[in-house]
């Protein structure tokens, strides 16, 4: 959305106020995260609330990485939230993206194995869907026994697939795929490699394709394989009827409700349970604290941004205490997150 002349304004100057204003900024010779504390204090003082929550956003993520309060030292993790703050249309640092999104999105996006054992038998007695998931069983664990269960298709995709596999494995054991405009020479890898987008900055190699494929879409997996999606539908029994949901608007959560659901995602990750990992050098129960903290305040941003600017005056008093209360909140965590 446009931005106000007095937004803009304000951040042209907050480089000059963070340079040159020692009354501002109190901890002048100290951390970067302590001066940018004092600008946002400032801010709070003088009633610039929409910046003070504004930079609220965009520097407290970088703070409770800085503090350890909620970090990681995984290249991969910090790589994965770079490539998705730099794909956003903010262009968000990597650690909003770990503070606001990492461990929802991941887990939202990935596609799992799947875990419930496939009926015994071959493709006429199984639905498509079943047929797709072991192929992905077949993928993911290497386990070739029941390629001959899959469909014509899907069987002859996999084999070619898995021959292709074999050449390289024995040539290119301990190469690394990752350089930029490595090419097997053989179609099918390369065009697995394709679109897995081996990242320039971690190593890659042939025994991660298989399981990396795995997680991919039925669409993206398809392609990979040269299998046609059509002719394994109609080859399968039991093929699943079109869904014909009625469409039901979609219950809008409360900010404590999202935030229960949040809150439950950090909990688990840095609790150490399963393979997305958050740490702290403070207990749980004060890193959850301070994320919860800065949540709301996010929170208060969006609220107000949403705003109607015509309010009722009515409205406009309850946005005037709502804002006090908002004021308030910042300015405690502010200190908080100083002395952490």
């Amino acid at each position: 959305k446009p931005v106000s002349i007095e937004e803009e304004m304000f951040s042209h100057i907050l480089g000059v106020i963070e340079g040159e204003y020692g009354s501002v900024i109190k901890n002048a010779s100290g951390e970067k995260s302590d001066r940018r504390l004092d600008i946002i204090a400032w801010c709070v003082q003088k009633k610039f609330l929409q910046q003070a929550m504004t930079l609220c956003t965009e520097w407290i993520p970088a703070i409770l990485v800085e503090k350890k309060i909620c970090y990681t030292e995984d290249e991969e993790v910090i790589e994965q939230c770079q490539e998705r703050g730099d794909s956003g249309a903010g262009m968000r640092s990597w650690q909003q993206e770990f503070i606001n999104s990492y461990g929802q999105v991941t887990e939202s996006k990935e596609v799992k194995p799947p875990t419930i054992p496939v009926p015994e038998g071959d493709f006429r007695n199984a639905s498509f869907k079943e047929m797709t998931n072991l192929l992905r069983t077949i993928l993911s664990s290497g386990v070739r026994t029941r390629v001959e269960d899959l469909p014509p298709e899907m069987k002859q995709g996999v084999q070619s697939f898995f021959a292709a596999y074999d050449e390289i494995a024995s040539k290119w054991q301990n190469y690394d795929l990752r350089q930029m405009g490595f090419r097997t020479r053989n179609t099918i890898i390369d065009r697995a490699i394709t679109l897995l987008h081996p990242s320039p900055k971690k190593k890659f190699f042939h025994e991660e394709i298989l399981r990396r494929l795995a997680g991919k879409s039925n669409e993206d997996i398809f392609t990979a394989l040269g299998i046609d999606g059509r002719k394994c539908e109609e080859a399968c029994a039991g093929k699943e009827p079109p869904s014909k949901k009625r469409r039901t608007a979609k219950k809008q959560e409360s900010p404590e409700e999202k935030w229960l659901r949040r809150e439950a995602c950090y909990r688990r990750m840095l609790s150490g349970h399963g393979k997305l990992l958050m740490y702290t050098q403070k207990t749980t129960e004060e890193a959850v604290e301070f994320l919860r903290g800065f949540y709301f305040i996010r929170q208060g941003r969006n609220d107000t941004n949403h705003a109607a600017e015509n309010a009722p005056t009515s409205r406009r008093n309850q946005g005037a205490l709502e804002n006090d209360r908002l004021e308030e909140e910042i300015a405690a965590y502010i200190e908080k997150l100083r002395k952490a």
